[in-house]
């Protein structure tokens, strides 16, 4: 289903799936928020994306995000070596 939405939305065929992760959540005062991490690698940008700001792993510490995503790239520093 993943390499099927990727071709479908975005024309990328090509790609391998590094890792999917169970649902996240955190929750809020007023609310939860949930979210699911799917990497993938590709070889090249698509069109459709090339307008897109692109940064590196390691710029990607330096940003702001909710507290289940900096845990989640957290994790995966640490698995992977990414950063």
């Amino acid at each position: 289903m993943i390499k099927q939405w990727f071709k479908q939305q975005l024309g990328i065929v090509e790609l391998t799936i590094i890792n999917i992760s169970s649902i996240q959540k955190q929750q809020l005062t007023h609310q939860q928020i949930k979210g699911q991490f799917i990497e993938v690698q590709i070889d090249t940008i698509p069109t459709i994306l090339q307008h897109y700001q692109w940064i590196s792993s390691k710029q990607l510490l330096t940003l702001a995000f909710p507290k289940y995503i900096n845990q989640y790239i957290e994790s995966r520093k640490l698995k992977c070596n990414l950063f």
